[in-house]
């Protein structure tokens, strides 16, 4: 998907069009919570997912992995776009802009 559609940090128009038209799974089949690890790298496994995430720390972040001390509650959404099995960590795309982290 990213390489599909790369983030470009600029006001853009919707560029569907122009990406490879894989088969992706049916975005109403997929609304709601999805709980549990192996069910998230399941759906992962079919492409990115929305998340909702606690993004207090993530303002001192610079870069390499994040690690948050405590959960203080829901106030970013963010794209699950992987796991890195070696490293046991979430791969997250954000919002924010390229010269972030």
């Amino acid at each position: 998907m990213t390489r599909d559609y790369p983030y470009v940090g600029r006001f853009q128009g919707c560029r569907d069009g122009q990406i490879n038209k894989r088969k992706y799974l049916d975005p109403s089949s997929l609304y709601g919570k999805v709980s549990g690890f192996t069910n998230v790298l399941f759906y992962l496994s079919q492409g990115p997912l929305a998340v909702a995430v606690d993004a207090n720390y993530w303002q001192f972040y610079s870069e390499g992995i994040i690690n948050c001390p405590y959960f203080s509650g829901f106030n970013h959404a963010a794209t699950l776009v992987g796991f890195n099995l070696a490293n046991q960590n979430w791969i997250v795309r954000n919002s924010w802009g390229s010269d972030w982290g």
